[in-house]
């Protein structure tokens, strides 16, 4: 069964806007292609060095259910590289630990200030109190944790937030191959904690829908849609 567009729509249409009569056929004529080539059924696209499309393949499958299909599925594209970020815990533990340095640097101005030997004070290498040097040391290790997870945190900030599509795209696949335990899927429900690993690329769905566009406007033209 194939519908005719009026004059009008083919007019929006070749005079540059997307009507929205276009812009319908085009999701629909999208939804029928993306189980048609895989993508909906579990299976993932090849891209080359620049992220662009370069042909469907179907590599999932050939993985084991579970955590090997998932973690091949992820690894198809770099928008699927999903993750929580922690950003609770991590401040979490950059409060503590920042406590703990505080802790010290108190103990520390303290033990200067009681020190009874200004010779000590004046001279690391003739420094006889031990209890500073302990301190000394327990700052030293209690600030390369807290330097540490400063970083980290850093890392993880820069992160761009997950595309509420991509999450979309990788819960349903799970609804629909079912192989990994509900439990353990539960973080993509946490949305507004996930980040991505790679930066904003839309490569495989500007892909897309070029081809739903040129593929649209060729059967308007020749009057088959």
């Amino acid at each position: 069964m194939t519908n005719q567009l009026s004059n009008t729509d083919i007019e929006l249409v070749s005079g540059g806007d997307l009507s929205d009569t276009f812009s319908k056929r085009r999701r629909g004529f999208l939804r029928n292609l993306l189980p048609r080539h895989g993508i909906l059924s579990g299976q993932s696209p090849r891209h080359n060095k620049d992220g662009e499309l370069q042909r469907f393949q179907n590599p999932v499958e050939d993985y084991p259910k579970g955590y090997p299909r998932l973690s091949a599925l992820m690894a198809s594209h770099d928008s699927f590289q999903v993750f929580r970020r922690f950003s609770n815990l991590r401040t979490r533990l950059l409060l503590l630990s920042q406590d703990r340095v505080a802790l010290l640097e108190k103990k520390l101005d303290n033990i200067d200030r009681d020190e009874g030997s200004p010779l000590f004070l004046g001279s690391s290498r003739r420094d006889k109190n031990e209890e500073r040097q302990s301190v000394i040391s327990d700052i030293r290790d209690a600030l390369g944790t807290y330097d540490d997870l400063l970083e980290r945190n850093s890392r993880m900030l820069a992160f761009g937030a997950a595309h509420p599509r991509d999450v979309s795209s990788l819960q349903n696949w799970h609804m629909g191959n079912a192989c990994i335990s509900r439990e353990e899927m539960e973080f993509l429900d946490r949305r507004e904690g996930l980040l991505c690993l790679s930066q904003p690329n839309d490569g495989l769905v500007s892909w897309l829908e070029r081809f739903v566009s040129q593929r649209l406007m060729h059967l308007i033209k020749v009057g088959h849609y």
